[in-house]
């Protein structure tokens, strides 16, 4: 991530920038371009928090990997003059307000990815965000759980008329307007970053007997995840 990246908390000698919102709450501040060539020394300086989730430290490299973004959006910021301060969160939401009122942060960079082990309760960082009252980088609750689950996106994206492949649920019947799938992909419902995809996620429905195959394998990839069950595409 570049610094550029990183001008939109930033305005030479105003008030905070301008912040969009969603449903009530507080999010990204709008981009400002009038001070993209302005020196460092000339802009305010903001007391930032990087939030994200905590990472055990025998990890995989995928949960990993959000300390590298951490270290970089720190660098960043402490390049553009800021004061960066890293917070790591975990399903304690009672520390985790407790801290950020006592940090008093004039914005928070949210790098959150999971909570609890799981995609799925993501939306408990910016909702925490939200109810403290803080301007907060990247989407809002009502996004966030809007396009995290797979299956309500697509249902919105086939009830808005936008094209989207077809696809299964588990213990549901078929989406209206759908066709026989000849070949099937099984994803996550809530999981993002291909968790539990591998070859073997990818399924010739014409060559097996379909049903049978599906859960076996679902119940192969809750088995090495640990997460709820896929669905199919």
């Amino acid at each position: 991530m570049s610094s550029g990246t990183l001008r939109n908390l930033t305005a030479a000698g105003e008030a905070p920038p301008a912040l969009c919102r969603e449903s009530g709450s507080v999010h990204r501040p709008t981009l400002m371009s009038t001070d993209r060539d302005m020196p460092v020394a000339d802009r305010g300086s903001r007391r930032i928090v990087v939030l994200h989730n905590a990472v055990a430290p025998d990890a995989g490299s995928d949960e990993q990997d959000v300390l590298v973004q951490v270290s970089a959006v720190e660098s960043a910021l402490r390049e553009l003059g800021h004061v960066p301060t890293v917070l790591p969160i975990t399903l304690d939401l009672e520390q985790a307000a407790a801290q950020l009122r006592q940090l008093q942060p004039d914005a928070v960079f949210n790098l959150v990815e999971a909570l609890g082990g799981t995609d799925r309760l993501m939306p408990l960082a910016t909702l925490l965000v939200e109810s403290l009252g803080l301007p907060c980088t990247g989407c809002g609750t009502a996004t966030l759980l809007a396009t995290s689950n797979k299956l309500a996106a697509k249902h919105t994206l086939r009830t808005a008329g936008l094209p989207t492949p077809d696809w299964r649920e588990l213990d549901a019947p078929p989406a209206a307007g759908t066709s026989p799938l000849d070949t099937a992909i099984l994803k996550p419902v809530w999981e993002h970053a291909s968790l539990g995809m591998g070859d073997d996620a990818v399924i010739d429905l014409s060559q097996c007997d379909a049903e049978s195959e599906v859960t076996r394998r679902l119940v192969r990839a809750q088995q090495s995840t640990g997460r709820p069950p896929l669905n199919s595409t």
